[in-house]
């Protein structure tokens, strides 16, 4: 019986840990920012990076399109920003 409740006991733990190991993701279109290439983003993108730092650190992802930054963007430590781009094929 003792066996089974330390089995029991490590699988919680691992659980639990390996939860705590996924990093939290924002995204950037959450906090207004609009792929339009004409809106100034930079507020909305810098609000989703503070709101990830505020959680300890995390993902801020930038969907595919245009965004216009007017302004500096900090990214705190811990924090990722990440995007995808999508473009025509070049021909070589």
């Amino acid at each position: 019986m003792v066996k089974i409740s330390k089995i029991i006991s490590t699988a919680v733990l691992f659980v639990l840990l390996a939860s705590s190991c996924i990093a939290a993701e924002w995204s950037v279109d959450a906090f207004g920012a609009k792929p339009d290439g004409i809106t100034d983003c930079t507020a909305a993108f810098q609000k989703a990076l503070d709101q990830a730092k505020a959680a300890g650190g995390g993902i801020v992802n930038v969907p595919a399109g245009n965004y216009r930054i007017n302004g500096n963007l900090i990214v705190p430590f811990g924090v990722t920003l990440q995007g995808t781009y999508k473009g025509a094929p070049l021909a070589s």
